[in-house]
């Protein structure tokens, strides 16, 4: 899909432009302007006009056209475009006028770059970081070579490498190994020095003494390669020279199991980091001046946070990848609200983030399959509260806070935590409401399926000024499938799964056992679906009743470990009451079910020297309903040995 770049009012006024093109055009304001006052220097958009003039003409609903596209400004010099670019402009009659909207591949170019850039930011926040703590290490660890072990790790992660490998160029001869990190071993052992006529990718060092990256892996490292690639199939290199003045002491070299445009872009971040590595082996084991950086550590804090945030989703499969879901839905509606590039990134951080809160409520809340009771729901309501708390925490984001607490407010006033209405709910949470309702209508929950989108827009057409801000709405609605499609697919929950989660939420997690009324209801299920299964119960309740509680204790954890132990699944056990335990066994006929039952009961006599009181019975021989199942179970109790 091309990114809507522009909109314009059938006299010629502005409706809604992208915020890169107003940066193109070095505009800060353009909503309600002519275009020829938005274009008027910019003879790249002359084709605009004309466009507009064709449709008339035709009188048609679109127009496509192909054409080549110049960047000029500075900050986008670097992108080299030499081809053609795809507009396509639509036409919208309404009561009052027409509008045309122009949709382009160029946005997708530039966006592409600018996502880089703020990478970019980020791995520079970090990295400054990094170096505070590459000097904290040459100040606190004797061991010069166990700084640059923890250094290269720490520089490694950063740049998200596969491997990273310290080499120091010795007697203008060779390149020895100093200190490495995620490659593997077995490679090390063969290649502790390495002589750059082997490798020509260390030759170059020599003769340049400047970074490479080479996407050629087997032809950088030469007879190296052969080797290396046993272990790992590496996709790029990037070489950096570690001087000293202008003499080349050593190398420090990073690889990747795929491209990285990132790197490419952030390759002088990479050499300030070397330039620190060089003072801690030119210095050795002497203290080296710490670094004085007030820089925030806004992209750490993000990410460990995030990584909390995917914790969450993790207990919860049925969520997984929702926060991200809802990040881009709400930037995608934000854009079309034209907001620019640093709001959007605030909102996409605060989507990740809105549902944070939901690690302090309980599992047996948040996992909870079906429908929450009021008390629960009471309990699931305080998660925006958690997650503004979560957030407030970190400096960086505490602008994030209001958009984070104030996603559950409801423009009518009936939303929670505080009942907030109209405008008093900031933007922000208004625009992630909308996104979150839209993911969780469009994703698969426990209690249903995901929504047609036709049902979604009914729903959203319903509750807009009420639940929703209407324009807000209005503008999701308008680009509906253009948000559908940017997000990532859907999250599909295994029947096998779903089952199991089901039983681990009805599981008493002191003893191990299922609770009684889940065994109850699939014992129903069986029942109205006419399938066989078995049913017996063990009681040890006559033979402790004379025990002290102490002793009681002791043989009602003995029978349960030994029940456990002989018993697995399909067989769900649960117990009935203290002394009495039910076994229910799906497609299992009586006669096996009594083996099992004596096998537990030969454990139990050893372990105990007591019996315990049985009965095994089976569906649909032995009983129709769950009511006389039940009973005639508990009522024919034997006491027993062993079965026959």
């Amino acid at each position: 899909m091309k990114g809507l770049f522009l909109t314009i009012q059938g006299n010629g006024i502005v409706l809604q432009m992208h915020p890169l093109l107003r940066r193109y055009l070095g505009k800060s304001k353009v909503i309600g302007l002519k275009i020829d006052e938005v274009f008027s220097l910019s003879d790249n958009f002359a084709f605009i006009q004309k466009i507009i003039n064709k449709i008339r003409q035709r009188n048609a609903g679109s127009f496509k056209i192909r054409l080549p596209f110049d960047y000029s400004p500075i900050e986008l010099a670097r992108i080299k475009l030499n081809r053609k670019i795809d507009i396509e402009v639509i036409r919208n009659d309404f009561a009052d006028g027409e509008t045309f909207m122009f949709f382009g591949s160029p946005i997708e170019y530039i966006e592409e770059y600018y996502v880089l850039l703020r990478e970019k930011e980020n791995l520079y926040s970090l990295s400054i970081n990094i170096l505070k703590d590459i000097s904290m290490l040459v100040l606190n660890e004797p061991s010069s070579k166990i700084a640059a072990r923890k250094s290269v790790e720490m520089v490694c992660k950063l740049f998200d490498a596969n491997g990273i490998i310290l080499r120091l160029y010795k007697n203008n001869r060779v390149f020895e190994r100093y200190v490495s990190y995620g490659i593997k071993g077995e490679y090390l052992s063969k290649h502790i020095e390495v002589d750059p006529r082997d490798a020509p990718v260390y030759q170059r060092i020599i003769d340049e003494k400047k970074p490479i990256i080479e996407e050629n892996v087997g032809e950088a490292l030469g007879k190296l390669h052969a080797d290396l690639s046993a272990y790992m199939d590496y996709k790029m290199l990037v070489v950096l020279p570690i001087l000293n003045s202008d003499k080349l002491i050593g190398t420090l070299a990073l690889s990747f199991e795929e491209p990285n445009k990132l790197i490419k872009e952030s390759l002088d971040i990479l050499e300030n980091i070397v330039y620190e590595l060089n003072f801690l082996l030119e210095k050795g084991d002497y203290f080296l001046e710490l670094l004085d950086t007030t820089e925030k550590l806004k992209s750490l804090n993000l990410a460990i946070v995030t990584s909390l945030s995917d914790a969450i989703e993790t207990r919860d499969p049925y969520t997984k990848g929702h926060s991200e879901r809802v990040a881009a839905y709400a930037v995608e509606i934000a854009r079309n609200m034209g907001w620019d590039d640093y709001d959007m990134e605030r909102l996409r951080i605060a989507g990740v983030l809105h549902d944070i809160g939901k690690v302090g409520i309980p599992d047996a809340v948040l996992l909870k399959p079906g429908t929450l009771s009021r008390h629960e729901y009471e309990i699931m309501k305080l998660h925006p509260e958690l997650s503004a708390a979560i957030v407030s925490e970190i400096d960086s984001f505490t602008e994030l806070v209001p958009w984070v607490r104030y996603h559950h407010e409801n423009f009518d006033g009936t939303g929670y935590p505080y009942g907030l209405k109209g405008n008093e709910i900031p933007l922000g949470a208004r625009i992630l409401a909308v996104a979150d309702a839209f993911d969780a209508m469009t994703s698969n929950r426990p209690y249903r399926k995901a929504l047609p989108i036709s049902q979604v827009k009914e729903i959203f057409n319903d509750g807009a000024g009420a639940q929703w801000d209407k324009e807000i709405v209005n503008i999701g609605l308008s680009n509906l499938d253009i948000i559908f499609e940017k997000t990532p697919s859907y999250y599909h929950i295994p029947e096998i799964l779903d089952e199991f989660r089901q039983r681990i939420f009805n599981m008493n997690l002191m003893d191990g056992l299922y609770l009684y009324e889940y065994i109850h209801d699939e014992i129903v299920k069986y029942i109205e679906s006419n399938k066989q299964f078995s049913i017996a119960v063990i009681s040890v309740k006559k033979y402790v009743s004379s025990f002290n509680s102490a002793d009681k204790k002791k043989v009602m954890s003995n029978i349960i470990e030994i029940i456990k132990k002989n018993v697995h699944y399909p067989i769900l056990v649960s117990r009935f009451n203290y002394y009495e335990a039910i076994l229910f066994a799906p497609m299992v006929n009586k006669h096996f079910m009594k083996k099992i039952i004596n096998k537990i009961l030969v454990d139990f006599f050893q372990k105990t020297n007591l019996f315990f009181a049985s009965n095994v019975l089976s569906f649909p021989q032995d009983a129709g309903t769950i009511d006389n199942l039940i009973e005639s179970l508990l009522s024919g109790k034997k006491d027993l040995s062993f079965y026959n």
